[in-house]
C-alpha cells in the first residue's frame, strides 16, 4: 500500500486565491468549504419566535448561541440556506432543503401546510457563512457560495444521517468535517435578556 503523506492531501484539498501586488503575484491557499457549516439538534418549535403565542410577538428569526460570557456567539439561521428535519416526539417525519429562503423560513412554511400539527420539534443543518450583523448578532453572508465538491460532502451528509435518523448499526467514528459547529436554541423566552447581556459584554 502506497502511503501518501498529509501534506499532499491537505494540499488537494485546497483551492488558491491568487492576487498581485505591486506586480508580485501573491498565492494563498483558501479552503475548500464543508458540507456543514454549522447545525442545531432537537429545537422546540414552541420556543421559536415565530408560532402564533399570546405572550409574545412574532419574531422572523432563528436564534442561536455558542458559550458564554465575553466569548458567547449569537446568531441569526433564518435566512441560511441548508436542509432540515422535522420530528414528532424525537422521532423524523419529514426532511427538506432549503436552498433559497432559508431554513428558518421553510420550516416555518410547514406550520400552514399539509404538515401542520404533525411535528413538535426541528433540526437544522446550513452550509452557508457567518458575519457581522447589528446588535453583535451574526448573519447569513449574502455573498455567492463557494462550491462544495462531492468528494467532500459524503462525511457530512452521513452524519446528518447518524443525527437524524439514528441507524442502530452505523459504526465508525462521527463528526462534521468543520469540527464542533453545534448551536443551541435560544428560547423566545429568554431572548430578550440574552441579546441585552450579549450587547453589554461584547
Amino acid at each position: 500500500m502506497i502511503e501518501t503523506s498529509p501534506a499532499l492531501v491537505d494540499a488537494r484539498d485546497r483551492e488558491f486565491a491568487v492576487t498581485t501586488v505591486e506586480d508580485t503575484v501573491v498565492t494563498a491557499p483558501r479552503r475548500k468549504p464543508p458540507l456543514v457549516t454549522a447545525y442545531g439538534l432537537k429545537w422546540k418549535l414552541y420556543e421559536a419566535e415565530w408560532p402564533k403565542s399570546p405572550r409574545w410577538p412574532i419574531k422572523l428569526r432563528l436564534l442561536a448561541r455558542r458559550s458564554h460570557g465575553s466569548s458567547r456567539k449569537v446568531a441569526d439561521f433564518y435566512s441560511m440556506p441548508g436542509f432540515y428535519a422535522l420530528l414528532f416526539r424525537g422521532k423524523p417525519v419529514y426532511f427538506g432543503i432549503a436552498p433559497d429562503r432559508g431554513v428558518g423560513a421553510r420550516i416555518r412554511d410547514h406550520l400552514k401546510d399539509n404538515l401542520a400539527g404533525k411535528w413538535n420539534e426541528f433540526s437544522w443543518f446550513s452550509y452557508g457563512t457567518l458575519v457581522p450583523g447589528e446588535d453583535k448578532i451574526e448573519i447569513p453572508s449574502t455573498d455567492k457560495l463557494a462550491p462544495i465538491l462531492a468528494k467532500r460532502s459524503v462525511r457530512d451528509f452521513e452524519y446528518v444521517i447518524r443525527l437524524v435518523f439514528k441507524p442502530r448499526l452505523m459504526l465508525g467514528k462521527p463528526g462534521f468535517r468543520a469540527g464542533d459547529v453545534k448551536w443551541d436554541q435560544v428560547p423566545r423566552s429568554k431572548v430578550a435578556r440574552l441579546l441585552e447581556k450579549h450587547a453589554a459584554e461584547a
